[in-house]
């Protein structure tokens, strides 16, 4: 799933680990977008100053905020 939004990010986002807590990643444009891609086991999330935006999955997967 791709989603856009206005949200100014700066190229960090949140993803579990295990379910239990939440990492902080940063996309690095020297790395092919496969490296950038982490695992999500059930969530992820963007924010800036003013919103955040969270993705809830019902499987573990992979997530990844390849625009800021």
């Amino acid at each position: 799933m791709r989603v856009s939004t206005e949200i100014q990010n700066e190229d960090i986002f949140y993803t579990d680990s295990n379910g239990y807590q939440m990492m902080r990643r940063k996309t690095l444009p020297t790395n092919p977008i496969q490296g950038n891609y982490y695992p999500v086991a059930t969530s992820a999330f963007i924010e800036d100053s003013n919103l955040r935006m969270t993705m809830l999955t019902a499987q573990p997967g992979g997530g990844s905020s390849l625009k800021s």
